[in-house]
């Protein structure tokens, strides 16, 4: 019989959680919520007491007592297995950043539809991460493919490490000891070279080649 996919679920909203929990059971007899919590304290404290801990964790980001940044950078110091989807109705560029700077496998819209959270979970099980529809058609397209090791400059390099930090571009400029316009200089050269529009794309091609030190 295959083992059935042990999910948490973490917001404050109860009711949420119980629309979350019914459109997840409802969607594949092979997933199981075994946690749910309200606040990143509550999550951490039933995970830790857990028998066995869930694969997978839907963690809102804006929650009281731990928010959801904190309770992921615990998550994934503490239990390497487990994969983590952030959810926020904060879709922007920084969260998205943020989230998968700390080791997040996704970050959607907490008003992503269930077809999508169906096809989030999927790709998480099988890949290790899922890009919603927003991110892969503005931000990914061309990046897979680069082959950075040639096209990106040792300067350029050293630019993308800070990326994917809260830093603006001006304090990266005065970390580098670059003016703001040099730094302005790497972004563009960046963004025309891997095809990205926004930091996001830069910071998530940071992350996926490995030259981000997360």
């Amino acid at each position: 019989m295959k083992q059935k996919t042990s999910i948490a679920i973490a917001d404050d909203f109860p009711a949420l959680i119980k629309g979350m929990r019914y459109i997840i059971e409802k969607s594949d007899k092979s997933y199981n919520v075994t946690i749910e919590a309200t606040d990143g304290d509550d999550l951490i404290k039933k995970i830790d007491k857990a028998q066995t801990k869930p694969d997978i964790v839907l963690l809102d980001i804006s929650m009281p007592n731990k928010n959801g940044f904190e309770a992921l950078a615990e998550i994934i110091k503490k239990w390497k297995g487990i994969k983590v989807i952030m959810q926020s109705m904060y879709f922007d560029e920084y969260n998205a950043i943020k989230a998968f700077r700390l080791g997040a496998s996704a970050f959607i819209s907490k008003e992503a539809n269930p077809l999508e959270i169906e096809r989030t979970l999927k790709s998480v099980i099988k890949h290790g991460y899922y890009y919603s529809t927003w991110i892969e058609e503005n931000i990914l397209p061309n990046v897979r493919d680069l082959d950075y090791e040639t096209t990106i400059t040792p300067k350029e390099r050293e630019f993308l490490e800070h990326v994917c930090t809260d830093l603006t571009y001006a304090q990266i400029a005065e970390i580098l000891g670059k003016s703001a316009r040099t730094i302005e200089t790497y972004r563009d050269a960046l963004f025309q070279k891997l095809n990205v529009k926004s930091r996001t794309g830069l910071a998530i091609f940071a992350i996926k080649s490995g030259i981000a030190r997360v």
